[in-house]
């Protein structure tokens, strides 16, 4: 298809973080089945962690480098977005009540 963007690079940090999720699961009950101070189970816990430690390590330079660096504000969007943003009646509020303040920045709008 011509023009289609592949998220691939958006998509592997994401399902990472996923598998990460499921490990820190695995390590959680790892660390409540450990009986009597022997814990039985730190083998499983080093090699879990681990294994997240890598995957992430993996991920995050691809990440880095193809989709953060370089980005760049749009200085008059962002204006925009902030000046027609509802939680700039909050500052007006404690001045003249959240009622009157919403209701002059809905007439405004």
């Amino acid at each position: 298809m011509p023009g289609k963007v592949i998220p691939a690079i958006l998509e592997k940090p994401h399902m990472v973080c996923c598998q990460v999720i499921g490990y820190k699961t695995a390590i959680a009950t790892a660390g409540i089945a450990g009986q009597l101070e022997i814990n039985v189970m730190m083998p499983v816990i080093a090699h879990t962690f681990l294994k997240s430690i890598e995957l992430l390590s993996n991920a995050i330079p691809t990440l880095t480098e193809k989709c953060i660096t370089g980005i760049q504000a749009n200085e008059e969007t962002c204006s925009n977005f902030m000046e027609s943003s509802l939680a700039l009646v909050a500052g007006l509020s404690p001045i003249s009540g959240y009622d009157l303040a919403s209701k002059n920045w809905y007439r405004s709008r």
